[in-house]
């Protein structure tokens, strides 16, 4: 793979500089050009990772938004082509995971111990031109020297961070006029949500979001909505018989039995007679895996912990709750506090050198800093205040009836119990979205839908279907 780095001008701020010399300094970009295949067309492409200075409240130079977007260069009619602005969620998540394990031409590939940078046959890029998103306090991007980072920290602040520098990359790079997408995973949901519903003004045609945020509150439909997810974790765990049924037929299965017998069940509450309360614990341990006795003593009514706890207790483990299907022993992971208590979390380790050296070395990059591929001091920062986190469904539905042009994508795995599937279809089905412009894709993944090369092919087709369809 041919490359030609071309480094733009960098000036580096002397020590103790405020932000009025920061946003007087031009900002710091590189670019190199490359060449991958890509759904098995060979493409030409440039990879730009450049920095935008965003102001705070005061209208002052406040931080530094450091980006990475790859645009295809064999494109006669560049009006034409679509791009997609994709982050991750967190908060104080990087976009690295779609970046460098989805979408970007290059991803991390190889055994956890052996973990590598690898050509990305699946990338979309043969298809869009993908921009990632780096959050303040996230990847290279920080506050100025100087400056509190709090008012990019709240679901307000952040997403109107992003809409500035989306506006300002298609108004620079004259693709005003492109097809336009944004795409997010997990807090990335809301945040997509967020920017659906404050900028009205940028021309969306699609909005993709994947295991997404929120989900419906009460004394019943909580339980409801994490149910599909615990019996098909129970059959993976091999704590109930499959019977020789896929995860997708258990999973449809249990949400059956869910929007049926157990939530006539639930809404009774303790008017409900003994012998049919007994009757759904029975039931319930059968699909879940957990003892009838137990079940009845928490009135029918299992909690994401005391599932993950409970289901494989007797033989010393838990499971993950970003993939259910990961265990860990109960006593390594007791006293630790979330989202350390999460056997899948760090499960495949830290892959931060590996995305600062595809910066650095691939990308040409000139970091002063490290890549933060997660930042927890900004989530314990995090203003969470808004109707994005818990229903974003409902402000992208919203967005819909006004704006016909605009379609939505959701994804989602069966084995994620922090953002279940059901919860999801839930808050979807409730959102006031036309069926005919969503497009829904289920995988038999944890939170992370484009896990394994197979989830991730058949991710990847279906988010170019997405984005070529009218």
């Amino acid at each position: 793979m041919k490359r030609i780095v071309l480094i733009l001008a960098m000036v580096l701020a002397t020590a103790g500089a405020a932000s009025a010399s920061e946003a007087a300094r031009e900002p710091v970009a590189a670019v190199t050009k490359h060449v991958g295949t890509f759904n098995k067309q060979r493409v030409k492409y440039s990879a730009t990772v450049a920095e935008t200075v965003l102001d705070g409240p005061d209208g002052k130079a406040a931080a530094s938004m450091i980006n990475t977007a790859y645009v295809r260069e064999d494109v006669k009619d560049r009006a034409s082509r679509p791009v997609m602005f994709v982050f991750n969620g967190g908060p104080g998540a990087s976009s690295s995971p779609l970046h460098m394990s989805a979408f970007g031409p290059r991803r991390i590939g190889g055994e956890p111990t052996e973990r590598k940078l690898i050509d990305n046959l699946y990338s979309p890029l043969d298809t869009v031109d993908l921009v990632f998103v780096d959050p303040v306090g996230t990847g290279f991007s920080r506050p100025l020297p100087g400056v509190d980072g709090q008012p990019f920290w709240s679901i307000e602040g952040d997403a109107a961070s992003v809409v500035t520098f989306i506006k300002k990359w298609r108004k620079e790079n004259n693709r005003e006029a492109s097809p336009l997408f944004i795409c997010g995973e997990s807090y990335g949901t809301t945040r997509a949500a967020q920017i659906v519903s404050s900028a009205p003004d940028l021309p969306l045609r699609g909005v993709l979001l994947l295991s997404m945020t929120g989900g419906p509150d009460g004394p019943d439909m909580p339980y409801v909505i994490t149910l599909p997810t615990f019996a098909v974790t129970a059959a993976f765990h091999g704590k109930t018989d499959a019977q020789g049924r896929s995860p997708a037929q258990i999973f449809a299965e249990t949400v059956q039995f869910a929007r049926t017998d157990y939530i006539a069940a639930l809404i009774q509450g303790d008017s409900l007679p003994a012998a049919e309360k007994s009757r759904i614990a029975q039931e319930l341990s059968r699909r879940i895996g957990l003892p009838a006795d137990f079940i009845a003593d928490s009135n029918l009514r299992i909690s994401k912990p005391e599932f993950m706890l409970n289901l494989l207790k007797d033989r010393g483990l838990r499971t993950g709750q970003l993939d259910a299907r990961a265990t860990g022993a109960l006593a390594e992971y007791a006293d630790k506090k979330p989202p350390r208590d999460d056997p899948s979390m760090f499960a495949g380790g830290s892959t931060a050198p590996l995305v600062h050296d595809y910066f650095t070395r691939e990308l040409k990059f000139p970091a002063t800093d490290n890549y933060r591929t997660l930042n927890l001091e900004v989530n314990s920062k995090w203003q969470f205040k808004g109707d994005a986190l818990a229903n974003p469904a409902g402000l992208v539905g919203k967005a819909m009836k006004e704006r016909p042009e605009l379609r939505a994508f959701w994804g989602a795995g069966y084995y994620d119990i922090t953002t279940p599937l059901y919860a999801g279809r839930y808050i979807l089905d409730h959102a006031g979205i036309p069926p005919e412009r969503l497009v829904v894709a289920e995988f038999a993944t944890g939170h992370t839908v484009f896990d394994g090369d197979e989830n991730l092919d058949r991710f990847t087709q279906a988010v170019r279907a997405f984005i070529v369809s009218r």
